[in-house]
């Protein structure tokens, strides 16, 4: 990954920021947000070669991802932790954003070198035939509540839940979740809790758990509208 797309990648981050969406690789987060020099500087001998050693690494992971803000966010908060466990990421985060925008202490909250390489494979997911004919009956079923867009998203959650089990499948459905809320507002409650209601036919939840998570986030919504009058 080269000078020129480094830059790129930072207009990319700036249109993520926006409200859009770009392709980023896990070669260009860790490039953006750890400071080398800083690192050679601020770290013991053993400590700057155990980071660089793992920026290397990371650098070689170029294929490009789709993503969202919440969806750099992650893969940037994963990669900060396996920096942070070598060695404290603020000597080398050169003053980057990431620093004050997360708690060090919930970034230091576990995190396995894998996850960041699985991030890949966890963004891109290709369905097919079979699958789009189930999205089609999926949006003809909602009676208008989810289009196409929404019936994909649906698709991401029961293909985490079967390559990567319940808590991942909920997790993907929270990014989701947390999307709709900030683009729909209180309208969003429809699309959540008919969403939620497929997550039981499909075995990712019991019918009572399935209830729960609609009811999870009628609360948060509801709360928010409280908020906003106030």
């Amino acid at each position: 990954m080269g000078f020129i797309a480094d830059v790129k990648a930072m207009k990319d981050i700036a249109r993520i920021k926006s409200g859009g969406t770009a392709k980023l690789s896990i070669s260009q987060i860790t490039c953006l947000i750890t400071n080398i020099p800083d690192a050679q500087k601020n770290l013991s001998r053993s400590e700057f070669e155990s980071v660089y050693a793992l920026y290397k690494e990371l650098r070689k992971c170029n294929t490009k991802m789709e993503m969202d803000k919440y969806g750099y966010i992650d893969t940037a908060v994963t990669i900060i932790k396996k920096f942070d466990e070598i060695a404290p990421y603020v000597k080398y985060s050169g003053g980057n954003e990431l620093e004050f925008s997360f708690m060090m202490d919930d970034i230091r909250k576990g995190s396995g070198l894998s996850d960041i390489f699985n991030t890949q494979k966890r963004k891109e997911i290709v369905f097919d035939d079979e699958d789009q004919k189930y999205m089609d009956y999926i949006v003809e079923q909602s009676l208008g509540q989810v289009n196409q867009d929404d019936a994909h998203e649906i698709m991401r959650v029961i293909y985490h839940y079967h390559e990567y089990g319940k808590a991942a499948a909920l997790k993907e459905f929270d990014n989701i979740a947390k999307k709709l809320i900030e683009k729909n507002g209180l309208d969003a409650i429809f699309k959540i809790s008919f969403i939620s209601g497929l997550f039981y036919p499909n075995g990712i939840l019991t019918k009572e758990e399935s209830d729960e998570l609609g009811k999870k986030y009628t609360n948060q919504l509801i709360e928010i509208e409280l908020q906003n009058i106030n």
